[in-house]
């Protein structure tokens, strides 16, 4: 019941302003304090966050959830915490949680990344991120709920294109619908981890990316030259597969003019002089540096040295911003190249014969191997991390008329 006081029963119209005042700002503050971020948001955003108990990486956020809030965990039986279970058991139950709320595909992105901080992810099923690995992973190529572009949509980018997902109540294995991009027929070396440069290998950062952007090219461009169905201009595929179609001075993807959007000419120009700049000063720098395997070339005499030095001196200023965009991008992963032709970079662990996955509604695709035993009916696959593959990333698998096909990962 409300009682109005004596002043504001006189003036019918100022009490009903002030009532719907003091409503709306009732309605403000609880709007205000209320939780905006899905638990599997949290997770990611807090990978650096540090705690005693591992399953107090998933508990301690439950209350900062939406989950929480709109009485998600309760509708799943997870609402309160269970110290009794190991935090494997934790991590499991909470991944299931997501994938019925709707978040399979960001569980996804977080498992692969995770297995990409030096190898994290192990005592749990390769489709559940293990939280207490903590460290940044690599360079991601997945979107990130950080208001920033996303630049791929393989498969159809979230809420474009449905995921087809769920937990199967017999094995506990993650059924995934999708479409294949191909398996993976040859393979580069892979490259240097990110973080510091291994002084044993390498005489500074400078050396280490331009090693990885620069074997990166000449392993892609032994691939195209080995692979007949592939016609000119080859160098745009290698270089624009070493950036992963990224503009070097917006980080956004060089083809916008497909999408009716302008394309920013000088980065374009920028990422072609760098990577021509990069395959020039590559045999200069192995000869006098050597690469970060082999040492410098034998039986260099001076005067040839000094030229060469030179001409690495000439072309450093025109490598520099084009390594920094594309180096993060080449290392910790592995150049391949698909059996359909296509050129793409994948998980450092890959090997001949893995499978290139595109979930619906996944915006990258992800490297699987097949796994253990079949059961029910079709062989699992562990996920090895997420890839880049060139003419794969805006959709051209559906517009292509793929067929759907369903796989399980274990």
């Amino acid at each position: 019941m409300v009682v109005l006081r004596q002043s504001l029963v006189r003036e019918p119209a100022a009490g009903v302003r002030k009532l719907a005042d003091g409503t709306r700002r009732a309605a403000r503050a609880r709007v205000r304090h209320r939780p905006t971020w899905q638990l599997i948001d949290l997770l990611e955003r807090c990978r650096h966050a540090q705690a005693t108990d591992p399953r107090d990486y998933v508990y301690a956020l439950l209350g900062l959830s939406v989950d929480e809030a709109e009485g998600q965990l309760q509708r799943t039986g997870t609402a309160v915490p269970d110290y009794t279970e190991p935090a494997t058991q934790t991590f499991v139950r909470y991944a299931e949680h997501t994938v019925m709320m709707g978040g399979a595909i960001k569980l996804l992105y977080s498992a692969a990344a995770n297995i990409g901080i030096r190898g994290g992810g192990g005592g749990v099923p390769s489709w559940v991120p293990d939280w207490s690995v903590r460290g940044g992973p690599l360079h991601v190529l997945s979107p990130r709920d950080d208001g920033g572009v996303n630049k791929y949509y393989a498969a159809g980018s979230l809420g474009a294109l449905p995921a087809r997902v769920r937990v199967s109540p017999a094995t506990g294995w993650l059924e995934v619908g999708g479409v294949v991009a191909g398996r993976v027929a040859r393979l580069g070396a892979a490259a240097a981890e990110p973080g510091p440069a291994d002084p044993a290998r390498f005489k500074s950062v400078y050396h280490r990316d331009l090693d990885a952007v620069a074997r990166g090219a000449m392993q892609l461009e032994e691939f195209l030259a080995s692979d007949m169905r592939t016609s000119p201009p080859h160098l745009e595929y290698v270089w624009r597969t070493l950036c992963c179609d990224v503009d070097l001075h917006t980080g956004e993807d060089i083809l916008r003019a497909a999408r009716g959007v302008p394309v920013n000419e000088g980065g374009r120009s920028a990422m072609i002089d760098g990577f021509d700049a990069v395959r020039q000063i590559w045999p200069a720098w192995r000869a006098v540096f050597g690469s970060g395997d082999d040492g410098p070339l034998d039986g260099l005499d001076q005067e040839d040295e000094a030229i060469l030095v030179e001409h690495i001196g000439l072309l450093q200023g025109r490598t520099s911003d084009y390594l920094m965009a594309t180096a993060p991008l080449c290392l910790g992963r592995r150049v391949a190249v698909l059996d359909d032709g296509r050129l793409a970079q994948v998980p450092p662990a890959s090997e001949p014969g893995d499978v290139v996955f595109v979930p619906f509604g996944s915006a990258v695709p992800f490297a699987l191997r097949p796994f253990g035993q079949d059961r029910g009916g079709r062989p699992p696959f562990r996920l090895l991390g997420e890839c880049y593959v060139h003419s794969v990333m805006r959709g051209e698998l559906l517009i292509e008329g793929r067929k759907a096909e369903d796989v399980v990962l274990a």
